[in-house]
């Protein structure tokens, strides 16, 4: 039915305000499937727990982005088009904006290459809209945990290049993406991303 992606800086709110919206819009009479990337799959949580784990040290961006490429293939393949062809509506935290921000603009790796990995894990699918939640880099590095995942524990510079990203996605993709303010009231947060994912919701003409 309709493609929603959360995204976001580390410690933007994004698991939990997925929760929020998938309640809201249960509650109206939706079927609601939500996912997270990488994950949702078994090999999705496998190369999960690779790319999260302090002890594989350092990574080439373009090494990264293949491995979450693989998993996003298969979380495309076996959950998200069933789940849109069934008539849900698809909630998934990161997506291959995410891919852009962190191993893109933060990580140096190459846009067009990263494009068409996107293009061809995906086989094309775009979401109907992308929601991007923001918080400042002292409320971000507040909300990370105390014992931050491997990617967590990048530096400020990468940190401020992947925000810059994700602050730019609507003028990149107008239409599909909109900032909103991680920091304000939950409950508000909420009913205005519900309010946004109706407004893509096609409408059954009798």
């Amino acid at each position: 039915m309709t493609f929603v992606t959360l995204e976001g800086p580390d410690g933007a709110g994004k698991s939990t305000l997925s929760v929020g919206i998938k309640r809201e819009l249960e509650s109206m009479g939706f079927s609601v499937v939500a996912l997270r990337e990488p994950g949702s799959t078994p090999v999705g949580e496998r190369v999960r727990a690779i790319l999260l784990d302090p002890a594989v040290g350092a990574l080439d961006p373009m090494t990264e982005a293949l491995l979450f490429s693989a998993c996003r293939s298969e979380l495309v393949r076996t959950a998200i088009r069933p789940a849109l062809a069934a008539g849900s509506i698809v909630l998934l935290d990161r997506y291959f904006d995410s891919t852009m921000a962190y191993q893109g603009a933060g990580g140096g790796a190459d846009p067009g290459a990263l494009e068409a990995l996107a293009l061809a894990a995906t086989g094309g699918l775009i979401p109907d809209l992308t929601l991007v939640v923001d918080v400042s880099p002292n409320v971000s590095a507040r909300r990370r945990l105390t014992s931050p995942d491997r990617m967590e524990a990048k530096d400020h510079a990468y940190r401020a290049r992947v925000r810059e990203s994700f602050l730019s996605l609507p003028n990149r993709r107008p239409g599909r993406a909109i900032v909103l303010n991680g920091e304000s009231d939950r409950e508000a947060l909420v009913a205005e991303s519900v309010a946004e994912i109706i407004k893509r919701i096609p409408r059954v003409i009798p």
